[in-house]
Protein backbone atom coordinates (compact mmCIF):
# COMPACT_ATOMS: atom_id res chain seq x y z
CA UNK A 1 0.00 0.00 0.00
CA UNK A 2 3.48 2.39 -0.01
CA UNK A 3 3.04 2.93 -3.23
CA UNK A 4 1.83 5.57 -5.73
CA UNK A 5 -1.61 4.47 -6.68
CA UNK A 6 -5.64 5.96 -6.86
CA UNK A 7 -5.91 3.79 -3.81
CA UNK A 8 -7.68 0.76 -5.88
CA UNK A 9 -5.51 -2.19 -4.47
CA UNK A 10 -6.54 -0.88 -0.76
CA UNK A 11 -10.57 -0.97 -1.66
CA UNK A 12 -9.74 -4.39 -3.49
CA UNK A 13 -8.00 -5.51 -0.48
CA UNK A 14 -10.72 -4.40 1.92
CA UNK A 15 -13.59 -6.19 -0.35
CA UNK A 16 -11.96 -8.97 -0.27
CA UNK A 17 -10.69 -9.35 2.91
CA UNK A 18 -13.77 -7.90 4.98
CA UNK A 19 -16.42 -8.77 2.53
CA UNK A 20 -17.38 -5.01 1.66
CA UNK A 21 -15.81 -1.67 2.66
CA UNK A 22 -17.97 -0.78 5.64
CA UNK A 23 -17.37 -4.19 7.12
CA UNK A 24 -13.50 -4.02 6.46
CA UNK A 25 -13.70 -0.57 8.10
CA UNK A 26 -15.42 -2.20 11.06
CA UNK A 27 -12.42 -4.90 11.25
CA UNK A 28 -10.25 -1.92 11.53
CA UNK A 29 -12.08 -0.16 14.29
CA UNK A 30 -12.44 -3.39 16.07
CA UNK A 31 -8.63 -4.20 15.64
CA UNK A 32 -7.54 -0.71 16.67
CA UNK A 33 -9.69 -1.05 19.96
CA UNK A 34 -7.86 -4.75 20.79
CA UNK A 35 -4.06 -2.83 20.49
CA UNK A 36 -5.33 -0.34 23.30
CA UNK A 37 -6.60 3.37 20.43
CA UNK A 38 -8.39 5.16 21.77
CA UNK A 39 -8.83 8.29 19.50
CA UNK A 40 -8.63 6.31 16.11
CA UNK A 41 -11.88 5.85 13.93
CA UNK A 42 -11.82 4.57 10.51
CA UNK A 43 -14.44 4.88 7.51
CA UNK A 44 -12.36 3.05 4.58
CA UNK A 45 -9.06 1.15 3.89
CA UNK A 46 -7.01 3.44 2.02
CA UNK A 47 -7.04 6.95 4.67
CA UNK A 48 -8.76 9.34 2.40
CA UNK A 49 -10.12 12.17 4.10
CA UNK A 50 -13.31 11.87 5.55
CA UNK A 51 -14.70 13.82 8.97
CA UNK A 52 -15.22 10.55 10.61
CA UNK A 53 -11.65 9.22 10.00
CA UNK A 54 -9.51 9.91 12.23
CA UNK A 55 -6.41 9.01 14.73
CA UNK A 56 -3.79 10.27 16.97
CA UNK A 57 0.03 9.45 16.87
CA UNK A 58 0.42 7.31 20.44
CA UNK A 59 -2.39 5.37 18.42
CA UNK A 60 -0.55 5.21 15.04
CA UNK A 61 2.18 3.67 17.62
CA UNK A 62 0.18 1.42 18.99
CA UNK A 63 -0.74 -0.17 15.62
CA UNK A 64 2.94 0.11 14.29
CA UNK A 65 4.27 -1.37 17.37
Amino acid sequence: MLIKSANDMAYALGEYAGGSIANFANMMNKKAEELGCENTHFVNPCGLQDADHYTSAWDIYLIIK
